[in-house]
């Protein structure tokens, strides 16, 4: 239990929104899983409760709704909660303001509220099913582990809806293919085994040492709920076989339904961290071109010095003199901050960088 975050789903009628919305969602975090990926405060990773992470105004298929304002949260207008606030809905890392600052413009800016109201709401939303309470009630206690479904069906059983729940990661992995090294190995679409640029194959929601998250939901992903980017993603993200929406869908339902993530902001994620660097012209810049042979350290070195992050350098099973894959990894912080990645490559020292 100690590795879950967890999310209920929640739905409210609304009027005459700036920026609409079809639902809320209300988050509530397990102390000792989040805290057992990011270092928090002492005191906070021994809570033996949910808190409130956010209340989110969201969307099916839409884009989500976010920071509909920059109107800075002052103390003064939640001051008459800010006891409830301070118990129900703590920082982990000791700042309980700048949390709840950062919470109003990213998601309560859009909820057509006044703060106290929003943060009101919230509290009147958590209070109304403790689901430390309900876990317990049904046999799970912390300290276990049990079928995630056990979860899902203890507070569906409670409340009469279906929760979402999601595992903590503590980075994350963003994963770009090279279409020649890919398809030495494999035979593609012939017009994508042509391709003379990295493009993206995942990004994966990661940990160090525990678990990788996987399947966290089987929603299925509609390609409604991408199609304001489908173009860029057909673009970056395609598929070796011709199957762009098939793959998609398969990425969606084995890591981004891990993400905590709506799947249209999980996707434009992923698209706005591969446009940040250009790897295909920071290996040429540094001397390393298509169709030559070079140690892996020249790999490494070269997007070392450009981005300031070590990747992981991933060849291909059969041909492990291949180069198949580039991987940068990132922190999870609102916006991502690259990292560097674990060791670990399976390559041979000096690699083919077919054309």
């Amino acid at each position: 239990m100690t590795n879950f975050l967890f999310v209920l789903i929640v739905f409210f009628l609304f009027y005459d929104c700036s920026k609409a919305f079809d639902h809320w969602t209300v988050a509530e975090t397990w102390p000792a899983g989040f805290c057992s990926a990011i270092p928090c405060n002492a005191g906070k990773a021994k809570l033996r409760k949910f808190t409130i992470h956010g209340l989110w105004p969201s969307n099916y298929t839409n884009p989500q709704p976010r920071t509909c304002s920059s109107q800075v949260l002052q103390i003064s207008e939640i001051a008459a909660i800010e006891s409830e606030l301070k118990q129900d809905w703590p920082d982990y890392f000791g700042n309980d303001l700048k949390f709840w600052s950062r919470q109003w413009i990213d998601h309560g800016s859009c909820s057509n509220m006044k703060p106290f109201d929003f943060f009101n709401l919230a509290l009147d939303i958590y209070r109304r099913n403790n689901l430390t309470a309900i876990l317990e009630n049904a046999g799970i206690s912390p300290g276990g582990e049990y079928p995630i479904n056990d979860f899902i069906s203890a507070i569906s059983t409670s409340i009469g809806v279906k929760p979402q729940i999601n595992k903590a990661f503590d980075h994350w992995t963003v994963a770009e293919t090279w279409p020649a090294g890919f398809c030495s190995a494999i035979p593609c679409n012939a017009g994508k085994a042509k391709l003379r640029k990295f493009t993206i194959h995942g990004l994966w929601p990661s940990n160090y040492t525990n678990p990788q998250p996987r399947t966290c939901s089987s929603q299925v992903l509609q390609i409604s709920e991408i199609a304001a980017i489908e173009s860029e993603l057909k673009q970056d993200w395609p598929d070796y076989f011709g199957n762009d929406l098939k793959f998609w869908s398969r990425q969606w339902i084995d890591h981004g339904s891990c993400s905590n993530m709506k799947p249209f902001d999980f996707f434009n994620l992923a698209l706005d961290i591969y446009r940040r660097n250009n790897l295909t012209a920071i290996l040429e810049n540094a001397g390393i071109s298509p169709g030559g042979e070079y140690p892996i350290n020249d790999f490494i070195s070269a997007i070392s010095t450009s981005i300031g992050v070590k990747p992981q350098i991933k060849c291909s099973r059969q041909y492990p003199n291949h180069l198949v894959e580039i991987r940068l990894c990132l922190n999870t912080k609102n916006i991502p901050q690259f990292i560097n990645c674990a060791t670990g490559s399976g390559c041979k020292p000096e690699l083919l960088f077919l054309q």
